[in-house]
């Protein structure tokens, strides 16, 4: 018993170092990706947030780590521009949280909210971002850190304005700015007017926004001795010059609008040009800055469109989905008459033939359910069988557990002739009943509810796996068997019927914890192997062709025999 002690000893003390380096490996990593982070350098792949989640994500690590661990993949799905996949792992990382802890990592926390803020915000959903600015304000103030607390507060003049609440953005900028002054926070509270000052000008009520431009540009700091705005802030030459068209002051109105004709604010420094020369009443000048200003309009609507669409695709599916259905229904509405001929049509010949197809349906599910029954009893008698034989090996092997260990034996070898025999007139239905029966297997519809990925999405446990394999081997054994002679690994395999099922690669990949480019090869091998070719783009077809190829030459053998 010493013995084997020393041994445990030894062995772990050979594991530690193993252990103990990993562990220091892939904290220095977590480390690099919060400071690429916080400088600003864009993760270019998930990978590195997906070490960081395989390596933290178990109960031995600290919520904090594994919050951090999330945090991190949330971001690198942001700077890749996959909005509703950062959305759903800074949920998760934000679900890490001890909040009731003495030792919970707020700042951490706050900063995860302030970056789901900052996407609902450009997914333009007001209230959501409410919810994560309010939280974001929270879990500053709780980590200490007054400023941010203070911030979180003010950014919630943003989502209010675009609700068209100016009520509260006025309340919130004048709140946030006494809050910051009585801090000792200057610049910041010199800051929080934007909003308001365009509200004021838009009103025409440019004496209530004179001061606050004053304050701002004074106290901001954002300014350089020359009067020059910092970079990314130069929409503020609009305010100004529309506070002096509004003031009568076209030339300096003028100034300002020409300067901000240099920046990406094409629209709005066309659009104020043409106001002064509506005012000039300088004909020619009116009609050229229309022009552009439409055209800078169009631009903008256009460059708003796609990103919109690039980064709220998944997001807004079912919205989408709605849309097409309004469409759809309008687009039967209005032929109508052709749509109720074709229906009754379709009903004539549906109660034609209604007979014939239902008895082919019970057939099918009979056939079916026996092939899974035989399975399961097979399954069964194999542990029960092996079960006895382990208890007669053990005991004094008398002659009635022998008699029934015969038994078990004659009724599995009985199972199995069943089960070949029901393969067998599987395999000898046409291809599209065997695709039926696939399709409808809850495996297969799993999967299927995979193809996107939303905010409650799971990574598919082994076992799943598993089964999805034998169902596709059960209902397509050509193609499993093409693919056990050309000895495909098991990603190849998976790889190959994940895009029979019609999954797309970059879903693919995330299912399988691997890169885009590594989906593609793994399909190029699977042609290489399967069809003698590398041309990956029609892997589907080739599967069914060579799946009803086979269903051919099956029927020609049935007929000649």
């Amino acid at each position: 018993m010493k013995k084997q002690y020393l041994l445990l000893y030894i062995a772990a003390l050979l594991l530690l170092p193993a252990c103990t380096g990993e562990s220091r490996r892939m904290q220095a990593l977590l480390e690099q990706a919060e400071e690429m982070n916080r400088t600003d350098q864009p993760f270019l792949s998930d990978s590195i947030g997906k070490a960081l989640v395989r390596h933290y994500d178990h109960w031995w690590h600290s919520r904090n780590l594994r919050m951090r661990a999330y945090y991190m993949l949330g971001c690198a799905y942001r700077d890749m521009g996959e909005a509703p996949a950062a959305i759903h792992y800074y949920n998760i990382a934000a679900e890490q949280a001890d909040t009731t802890s003495k030792k919970c990592d707020y700042a951490t926390l706050f900063r995860v909210y302030g970056q789901m803020a900052m996407i609902y915000g450009q997914q333009n959903m007001p209230q959501e971002e409410l919810s994560a600015w309010d939280a974001y304000s929270k879990y500053a103030l709780l980590s200490g850190d007054t400023l941010n607390n203070i911030y979180g507060y003010a950014m919630k003049g943003g989502p209010y304005y675009v609700l068209n609440d100016t009520m509260m953005v006025v309340h919130i900028a004048n709140n946030a700015h006494e809050m910051y002054l009585k801090h000792g926070y200057v610049k910041q509270a010199s800051d929080v007017y934007h909003n308001i000052i365009y509200i004021y000008l838009k009103n025409r009520k440019n004496e209530d926004a004179k001061p606050l431009m004053d304050s701002f540009e004074k106290e901001s700091g954002v300014f350089d001795k020359d009067g020059n705005i910092e970079s990314g802030r130069e929409l503020y030459y609009s305010f100004k010059g529309l506070y002096y068209l509004g003031t009568n002051k076209i030339d300096s109105a003028e100034y300002f609008y020409r300067k901000l004709s240099t920046t990406d604010y094409h629209y709005e420094a066309n659009k104020g040009l043409f106001a002064i020369y509506q005012q000039k009443q300088n004909v020619d000048s009116v009609i050229k800055y229309a022009s552009t200003t439409i055209d800078a309009l169009i631009q903008w609507e256009t460059k708003r469109q796609a990103n919109a669409v690039i980064q709220s695709s998944a997001m807004y599916k079912y919205e989408r989905n709605q849309n097409a259905a309004i469409r759809s229904a309008q687009r039967a509405e209005r032929y109508k008459v052709c749509s109720l001929f074709i229906l009754l049509l379709v009903f004539f010949l549906f109660r034609h033939y209604r007979k014939r197809i239902k008895q082919e349906k019970e057939k099918l599910q009979l056939l079916n359910q026996q092939y899974l029954d035989a399975t399961r009893e097979h399954e069964l008698l194999v542990e029960e069988f092996q079960i006895l034989k382990r208890n007669y090996n053990n005991s004094d092997k008398n002659a009635e557990t022998m008699a029934l260990m015969e038994k078990k034996q004659q009724h599995i070898a009985q199972l199995e002739k069943n089960l070949k025999k029901y393969q067998s007139e599987l395999n000898l239905l046409s291809y599209k009943k065997r695709e039926e029966l696939l399709t409808r297997n809850e495996v297969i519809t799993y999967f299927n509810n995979k193809k996107d990925i939303t905010p409650n999405w799971e990574v598919p446990r082994p076992e799943k796996w598993k089964s999805l394999m034998d169902v596709y081997a059960k209902y397509m054994p050509h193609v499993v068997a093409k693919m056990d002679k050309a000895e495909l690994s098991k990603q190849e395999r998976l790889v190959t019927i994940l895009t029979y099922l019609k999954v797309n690669p970059s879903v693919i990949a995330h299912l399988l914890g691997t890169s885009c480019s590594r989906v593609s090869n793994a399909k190029k091998n699977v042609c290489r192997k399967l069809f003698a070719e590398e041309d990956s783009r029609k892997l589907r077809e080739r599967l069914i062709d060579l799946e009803c190829e086979n269903e051919v030459k099956i029927l020609y053998i049935s007929e000649n025999k």
